[in-house]
């Protein structure tokens, strides 16, 4: 802290630009846990106004975005949803509904070695389901 604010009242710094930015992968990889969060909200307000959820995507399609081109939320119910990723993501999403509870899914393929991290939300919470490994 330092001396100098309103009325000689102590004041904070923030902390140098290089402390605050993630620099290893593994901070990465929590980024991907709060992904299908995002798809699962934009899914509850979704279906709050329009009284049900609207599945998007499929596996296959969001695990070949992820090896190939890339993901896009084009089409269909990914623009009634209105939601898209963040620009240079490594994951992909899909959503759908099992026995009337919402699942969003994202794939990920944060080192490029080929072998696919998946992240599920269901009920308001995220975990991952592949090995801890696997990003």
């Amino acid at each position: 802290m330092t001396r100098g604010g309103e009325h000689g009242a102590p004041t904070r710094r923030a902390p140098p630009r290089s402390a605050t930015k993630p620099a290893d992968a593994a901070h990465r990889r929590l980024g991907h846990l709060h992904a299908p969060l995002h798809l699962a909200e934009r899914e509850l307000s979704y279906a709050a106004a329009y009284d049900g959820f609207l599945p998007v995507g499929s596996r296959a399609s969001a695990e070949q975005a992820v090896r190939g081109p890339g993901f896009l939320a084009r089409g269909g119910g990914w623009e009634k949803l209105g939601w898209r990723p963040d620009p240079g993501d490594s994951c992909a999403y899909w959503a759908e509904v099992v026995d009337g509870t919402l699942a969003a899914h994202t794939p990920c393929d944060a080192d490029n070695n080929g072998v696919l991290a998946e992240y599920v939300s269901r009920g308001g919470r995220a975990e991952r389901v592949t090995p801890e490994e696997v990003y």
